[in-house]
């Protein structure tokens, strides 16, 4: 059975092979295994040149390739993305979150820089929960809100600690993207802030790649 006109990749110029992208978008799309000789037939590439791309998608850890006694299965690992050609396909983490939530965190300057100190921490010690003054600090010295080169004041502190416990932490919280601990006031990081972590990672490389074009 070949794949609608609309989803079915279209070749490039190394033996009519679709190219990584390509297959990977293909592969979402049918959403299921499929066989080589079936992927060969729908995408109208060489058999050998298609299993040479495809061994090198495995080898990155992006698809899986089952080899049985009479055929070849090839099916996508859970949670790759599509990637532009030539670039490279980031694994992210699901986020149980709506699109507005996401938004919603990642809209301000102050959760972002949270997110990446405490992901940042967890890189060091994953049981760790962070005091909300030296983050606060952190977080103070990476704005905008005053000029760099003094480093920030006390009552630029002040204002970033008051921010973060009144507002941006119990949004965090609730959203499920940090445990955030208010009688105590300590902090830590959720799967969830580290998959949104991961996930400005992507964007922020996205971009720096887009600037050195």
């Amino acid at each position: 059975m070949t794949t609608p006109e609309s989803t079915r990749p279209t070749g490039d110029n190394t033996g009519g092979a679709p190219t990584e992208a390509e297959l990977i978008d293909h592969l979402q799309d049918i959403d299921r295994p499929v066989s080589l000789d079936q992927l060969a037939k729908a995408t109208g590439a060489a058999r050998d040149t298609l299993k040479g791309r495809l061994e090198r998608l495995e080898a990155r850890g992006l698809i899986i390739i089952s080899i049985g006694l009479y055929y070849v299965t090839v099916s996508l690992v859970d949670s790759s993305q599509p990637v532009a050609d030539g670039g490279r396909a980031h694994p992210v983490a699901d986020i149980d979150l709506s699109p507005e939530q996401i938004y919603t965190i990642l809209s301000n300057e102050r959760r972002r820089e949270t997110l990446r100190f405490l992901s940042r921490l967890a890189d060091r010690d994953a049981e760790t929960y962070a005091p909300v003054g030296p983050l606060s600090a952190v977080v103070c010295a990476s704005g905008e809100e005053f000029c760099p080169e003094t480093g920030g004041d006390d009552d630029d502190q002040h204002a970033t600690y008051v921010a973060l416990t009144q507002t941006h932490l119990p949004l965090l919280h609730d959203l499920g993207a940090v445990e955030y601990y208010s009688r105590v006031q300590k902090v830590a990081p959720t799967d969830i802030g580290l998959a949104l972590t991961e996930l400005m990672d992507i964007v922020d490389g996205a971009a720096d790649t887009g600037e050195s074009a």
